[in-house]
């Protein structure tokens, strides 16, 4: 065995990552959420408190987007412990269209 990667860090990095483009989005409009970790066992992605996605990594397109949406990756991360992060896709204001 052994580890032939170099670093002072105990197994894996732990990280997590979510995000959406277009984060402004025209009322109506859609987005693209994707998510990706490392060192994760299990992760779901939730909006208002409910299962939107599930996976360890992936890309969903929403879309009928009317209000802000706050995305929130959940993740439990290998060797116990669990991170989160969020993104949030606004709704560009009406004023600001030409």
């Amino acid at each position: 065995g052994g580890d032939a990667a170099g670093g002072t860090g105990s197994g894996a990095q732990h990280v997590i990552v979510i995000d959406a483009i277009p984060r402004l989005v025209r009322s109506g409009g859609s987005s693209t959420v994707s998510w990706e970790t490392a060192a994760a066992d299990s992760c779901v992605v939730t909006y208002l408190g409910e299962v939107a996605f599930t996976g360890l990594s992936g890309e969903q397109v929403v879309d009928g987007i009317t209000e802000q949406r706050t995305y929130v990756l959940q993740c439990n991360m290998s060797g116990g412990g669990a991170l989160s992060r969020s993104v949030t896709i606004s709704i560009v204001p009406a004023w600001r269209e030409r």
